[in-house]
């Protein structure tokens, strides 16, 4: 078993990308547990966890984004005022109407994300 956890470890390690590096030791981790018959009266909160850490990478990942494009704006910049410019041009507001309790909701979408 130990061994085992091990490999989990390193599986988990050779994840090189960092978002889903919690997500695939959680799932080897539910594995070990479960296989062995042991923590049962866990699943709702492993389903739930393994949930929030999904959600979570999905925030990262466009955190992730939007500092990568602020980064690559203020390299390829020939204008002091060009950064900001170019950032928030990508930025595209939205209105979106919630039937459910009937009002209007603005959402915003960032168009460079497309890029990835």
């Amino acid at each position: 078993m130990g061994k085992m956890f091990m490999y989990i470890l390193y599986t988990s390690y050779r994840h090189t990308n960092y978002t889903t590096m919690p997500k695939t030791f959680y799932l080897y981790f539910m594995f070990y547990i479960f296989y062995n018959n042991l923590f049962k009266e866990y699943m709702y909160m492993y389903i739930t966890v393994y949930n929030l850490l999904y959600s979570l990478s999905h925030l990262f990942n466009i955190f992730m984004l939007l500092l990568l494009t602020i980064y690559n704006n203020i390299i390829m910049n020939n204008f002091i005022t060009y950064n900001l410019y170019t950032f928030f041009m990508y930025f595209i507001p939205f209105v979106v109407i919630n039937p459910m309790n009937n009002r209007v909701e603005y959402q915003v979408f960032y168009l460079f994300s497309l890029l990835y």
